[in-house]
């Protein structure tokens, strides 16, 4: 069950795949920002997957993030997530993440608790219409 307060806290290493410098050759090769909203992503979404029935799923809907320091490639990066906000389906959290040298990030995440198998119907309806 889904109780303010709940948190998580992940670790990983930044690879290669995660370099800005992936996404576009102009920027250096350090944690891209996109990846570092996706790790905030998927350890909310595991903490929920955590408490919630197995036919729910969750999607998030909103991001409020800084990238306020430069990770390198090679260094771990500590995600933390609280859930801060419960309003029936809809979950926020806040997040921070630090590598071993700063903090990198502050933020609010917002998810929604959904039915898999009528997410699942609803995306079926829409692939129909662009086949249709």
């Amino acid at each position: 069950m889904l109780t303010v307060g709940l948190e998580k806290i992940a670790t990983r290493v930044v690879t290669d795949d995660d370099s800005a410098s992936r996404v576009s050759p102009l920027v250096p090769p350090v944690f891209a920002s996109a990846r570092m909203i996706a790790f905030a992503e998927v350890t909310c979404a595991e903490l929920m997957a955590e408490h919630i029935d197995p036919a729910q799923t969750s999607v998030g809907t909103g991001f409020q993030f800084t990238h306020e320091a430069a990770t390198p490639i090679g260094m771990k990066v500590t995600m933390r997530v609280r859930l801060v906000e419960l309003d029936k389906r809809k979950c926020v959290f806040e997040i921070e993440a630090s590598d071993q040298v700063d903090r990198i990030s502050v933020g609010r995440h917002e998810r929604f608790v959904v039915d898999r198998a009528k997410f699942d119907a609803r995306l079926a309806e829409k692939r129909a219409k662009l086949e249709g």
